[in-house]
């Protein structure tokens, strides 16, 4: 191995209370929305569950993020006019809001710098607003240690899409057999897979997103990212 590929949301950050970000993140949008037109908490709810399933492809002409371009789309449909400053101020002061009960896995920041010492080390993340993730990647220092990093947003290619991995490849130079990839989730491991990469998937207190996936009882399962030095 001489590169080691990690995702980010559930492997290097943690969720300190995921039930809590997503309520405040809701009700973000119920508070934006409530000052233009009356409109029901239930309602904004529908709104945000679509804004985060929905795929769409991003307004290149108006230069907007994935996550921008699915904001304005919705209040185009609510008939809410804003402005782009106010857009971009919005997309970023929500996506804050959502981060705000995540943090840094405790181990992340002695690990990465570990495998520093003999690997090269990149990161893969689905993720619908480039600016927030290169702002999040900063505040934890992640640059520092991470290099390419990959997103979703800017290659318009999600996991378990093979090719976002191919992507991580050619920026490197090396071949699928070189890497291991670290995940939580069935879009990480699928896709790792998919690439002919190495897949680890990680439980945090024993626990991730595919427990119930019987397709994943031979993957190597590591439950800190401090066991990748072993």
């Amino acid at each position: 191995m001489q590169r080691c590929f990690f995702d980010l949301y559930g492997t290097l950050l943690v969720f300190n209370d995921a039930q809590k970000s997503n309520s405040d993140w809701e009700l973000s949008y119920y508070k934006f929305i409530s000052q233009h037109i009356d409109s029901s908490l239930a309602d904004v709810r529908k709104i945000c569950k679509d804004i985060l399933e929905s795929d769409v492809e991003k307004d290149k002409l108006l230069g907007l993020t994935t996550y921008e371009t699915k904001i304005n789309l919705w209040l185009e449909k609510l008939g809410i006019e804003i402005s782009r400053e106010e857009l971009e101020k919005f997309a970023d002061e929500t996506t804050s809001v959502w981060q705000a009960n995540i943090t840094l896995a405790m181990d992340a920041a002695f690990v990465l710098k570990e495998l520093q010492k003999t690997y090269k080390l990149a990161l893969i993340t689905n993720f619908d607003h480039t600016r927030h993730i290169n702002k999040v990647v900063e505040q934890h220092n992640l640059n520092h240690y991470l290099d390419p990093i990959i997103i979703s947003d800017a290659t318009e290619i999600k996991k378990p899409d093979p090719e976002i991995f191919n992507i991580a490849l050619r920026q490197t130079g090396l071949t699928n057999e070189e890497i291991i990839f670290v995940g939580d989730s069935n879009d990480d491991i699928n896709g790792a897979i998919a690439a002919g990469i190495k897949p680890i998937l990680i439980k945090y207190n024993g626990v991730s997103q595919e427990d119930s996936n019987k397709e994943f009882e031979k993957v190597t399962t590591i439950y800190s990212l401090t066991q990748l030095l072993d």
